[in-house]
């Protein structure tokens, strides 16, 4: 594969199979958690977990930027009455570029101020309660969520990352207790009452702890292990 055809359209969805965002990327940035807007956070936290979907691959920047605007115009934004948090129409941006402090702090101050007022969230509810209430893009959602569960493709992905999800893990509790070689993060979550999608940030080395809860890392491995990719 070219190096200049290593980008991909993703989808992020919640856990009970509806979409809320589409992105644009290459790499491991469908699976990052830094640099999102603060709507993703949200959803995110309300939510729990989420499930990462490559929906487009191989493809060129340009050509990824072309099918990242198709897709969010095709679920629409929550602001247009769609499904979508996403902020823009999409195909904009800079791969590798970063912002310098007074963008980002202009940038929140904007976004802020936009969350605050309350005609705007107002504006918001309304779109998202006509969204669900619409029969015509719950029938189009359900006909693309069923015909993605069907791709041969999307399936064997989704079974490797739920393969992944079953290796073993150690972790250490707030008081000290060691939990050694621990298979189901799902189960051991609802046992202990923590969060799903923060425990894997832990276990990805993205975040030092969850709740006082931290991996436990063997005097013979003694770098972070990262299996949980």
């Amino acid at each position: 594969m070219s190096p200049t055809h290593n980008f991909y359209v993703y989808g992020h969805y919640k856990p009970n199979g509806t979409i809320f965002y589409i992105g644009k990327g290459y790499g491991t940035r469908a699976w990052q958690t830094r640099g999102r807007n603060n709507f993703w956070r949200n959803t995110v936290n309300k939510h729990g977990t989420y499930q990462v979907v490559l929906l487009h691959e191989h493809l060129s920047e340009d050509e990824a930027f072309l099918k990242e605007k198709e897709e969010i115009l095709f679920w629409g934004r929550r602001s247009d009455g769609g499904f979508l948090i996403n902020l823009t129409d999409g195909g904009e941006g800079t791969s590798g570029y970063v912002h310098t402090a007074e963008q980002v702090a202009k940038k929140k101050a904007v976004m802020l101020k936009r969350y605050q007022d309350p005609a705007n969230r107002a504006k918001q509810k309304a779109a998202v309660l006509k969204s669900y209430q619409d029969p015509a893009i719950r029938a189009k959602q359900k006909a693309a969520a069923q015909k993605r569960s069907q791709d041969p493709a999307i399936r064997a992905k989704q079974k490797a990352a739920a393969q992944k999800l079953t290796r073993e893990f150690s972790v250490i509790s707030p008081e000290g207790t060691l939990y050694l070689n621990i298979r189901g993060v799902r189960e051991f979550c609802r046992t202990h009452g923590l969060n799903r999608g923060n425990m894997y940030s832990v276990l990805n080395g993205k975040h030092n702890h969850h709740k006082g809860w931290k991996p436990y890392i063997s005097p013979i491995n003694n770098h972070l292990i990262n299996q949980f990719i």
